[in-house]
């Protein structure tokens, strides 16, 4: 795998047509869509040499007009995630539902572990 931005959107395309890395940047407000962010990551460091197996934590959030729709958004993420072979990701938690004041868009983020090799 490239690095998870190269990879990440195109798994997350398969729940949802509209999918943003940091922030959605269509200008206005989606109906649904998938917001997803690198988080962290644990560093993975040898004696000899340097690694060839990558950790990112990555955050997804989706968004939708009701609570039923962004959990149901998020149960598709999370099994794109299992199901990618381009990486191996894992949740890291359940989901933590969330409102947006602004949009008055429900939310539903969940963090993953995703391992990879450049």
């Amino acid at each position: 795998m490239a690095a998870p931005e190269s990879t990440l959107a195109a798994v997350l395309h398969a729940v949802c047509p509209r999918v943003y890395p940091d922030a959605n940047t269509a200008g206005k407000p989606e109906t649904t869509y998938i917001v997803w962010t690198q988080v962290g990551g644990q560093v993975i460091d040898t004696v000899n040499d340097p690694a060839d197996l990558h950790h990112a934590r990555i955050q997804i959030a989706v968004w939708g007009p009701r609570r039923t729709h962004a959990n149901a958004l998020m149960r598709q993420a999370e099994a794109a995630m299992r199901a990618a072979t381009v990486f191996q990701a894992k949740p890291i938690g359940g989901l933590i539902a969330h409102f947006d004041p602004d949009t008055e868009l429900r939310g539903a983020l969940q963090d993953f572990a995703v391992w990879y090799r450049l």
